[in-house]
This record gives C-alpha cells, sequence and structure tokens, in this order.
C-alpha cells in the first residue's frame, strides 16, 4: 500500500474501486477520482477529458456534481452508482449493458440522476461487472443491467436462449413469507452474483454511510515539512 498525498487534506470516509478506476468520498459528501476515464468512469465533463494526456488520469479529479452531496458510492467495472443525502441514486461510466438504468447504452460522464426510482429514496446501492443494484428504505430492491447467469434475480432460467437485460431499474420480488413481512436491507455485488440481507418491517434500517457529515467538520491542516 502507498500514501495517496493528494487526498492527505481531505477526511476520506470511504473508497471503492472498478476495474481501472477509483472513487474517494470525503466527509463534506465531495468524490474524487482518478484511472481510466474514456467511457466516463471519472465523472469529469469531455471538456476535461480532452484535456488529459492519456486515456487516463493519475492525478486525482474532482467528479462533477455540484449541489449534490453524496454519502455512498459504489463502482462496476466501469461504471459508477452512487446516494445523495436525499436518498436520490445517481449513475455514470460505461453504458454497456445497461448497466446505468436511463433505459439506454449511451456513456454518461457525469452523475445523472437514474429518474425510475427518484419517488422511492434509497439506502444502499451496489454495482456488479455488468448488473446494478439498489435499495429503498421502504424495503424494495430495484435491479438493472445484465442478467445473463442469474445476477438479477428476476427467476429467469439460464437454460434459457434469450439474454436477459433490464434497461430501467425493475423491483424484484423475493418475499418468503406469506404476509409479506419480509424487506430488503442492503445489498452486494460480486462480479457475476448479488447477495441480499433482508429483515421484517419495522426493523430498525441503519444508513449505509452515516459517516458523510451531519454539521460540516474542520478538515485536519496538513503542514508541509521544512
Amino acid at each position: 500500500p502507498g500514501l495517496l498525498k493528494a487526498l492527505q487534506s481531505f477526511r476520506i470516509v470511504a473508497a471503492t474501486g472498478g476495474k481501472n478506476f477509483s472513487m474517494f468520498l470525503t466527509d463534506l459528501g465531495e468524490l474524487k477520482s482518478c484511472g481510466y476515464a474514456s467511457n466516463g468512469q471519472l465523472g469529469i465533463p469531455f471538456a476535461k477529458i480532452e484535456q488529459l494526456d492519456a486515456p487516463y488520469s493519475s492525478a486525482i479529479q474532482e467528479v462533477e456534481h455540484k449541489g449534490i452531496v453524496l454519502r455512498m458510492v459504489q463502482c462496476g467495472d466501469a461504471h459508477t452508482l452512487a446516494i445523495a443525502d436525499n436518498g436520490l441514486v445517481y449513475s455514470w461510466g460505461s453504458g454497456v449493458d445497461w448497466t446505468l438504468g436511463h433505459g439506454s447504452q449511451d456513456d454518461v460522464l457525469t452523475p445523472k440522476l437514474v429518474a425510475m426510482i427518484e419517488a422511492d429514496p434509497c439506502i444502499c446501492v451496489s454495482a456488479g461487472g455488468c448488473h446494478s443494484t439498489a435499495v429503498s428504505k421502504s424495503g424494495r430492491l430495484y435491479v438493472w443491467g445484465r442478467g445473463f447467469i442469474g445476477q438479477l434475480g428476476l427467476g429467469h432460467r439460464l437454460e434459457e436462449e434469450v439474454e436477459h437485460k433490464q434497461g430501467l431499474p425493475t423491483s424484484v420480488k423475493f418475499n418468503q413469507r406469506n404476509d409479506g413481512s419480509e424487506i430488503a436491507q442492503r445489498i452486494a455485488c460480486g462480479h457475476c452474483h448479488s447477495v441480499l440481507q433482508t429483515g421484517l418491517a419495522g426493523d430498525e434500517v441503519e444508513d449505509v454511510q452515516q459517516t458523510v457529515a451531519q454539521p460540516k467538520p474542520q478538515r485536519p491542516v496538513v503542514e508541509d515539512k521544512p
């Protein structure tokens, strides 16, 4: 492990990485990035991508999300999901396999609202190699992307010849109880699989990434050594 000196002046509360890029969330809800940039992975506008000397950036970049305070971030292979402090979900990066949830395979360069689930604020997101997931505060599980070996959890039969893809967030039915009291609480994705934690309706669900500040904390002062 090596120290990222460019981040010493920030209090980093979460870090996550994709196939060839990284994201760093500060205590103030700001997002930093570095790595491969050609498909929008770094969350910076096209003008800044053009200014890079290569298809990637070893220097820390500022993800462009003006006015949006982020509290959770998760990377897939070539895309990123994030939750704002109001529970809205944003996505950006490579749109291949419908991973972004906007109904197309277009790349998105900067954070874009996943409008399909805007009315159901979320507390957890996770991204796999080519699929994405979100859990809402109401206990619903949403999935989108490519589900060629069942990672979307929608009950597709693996022997079916049709490729299973969801361009927009789709709610997953997972209740094992007849009274419908089981709700989603947290979700985690591997490259080609998903793991869901459930609970009972009425259970307290601790918000993921509560580390983003209530009052704004003071950033540490880094003194230059002579």
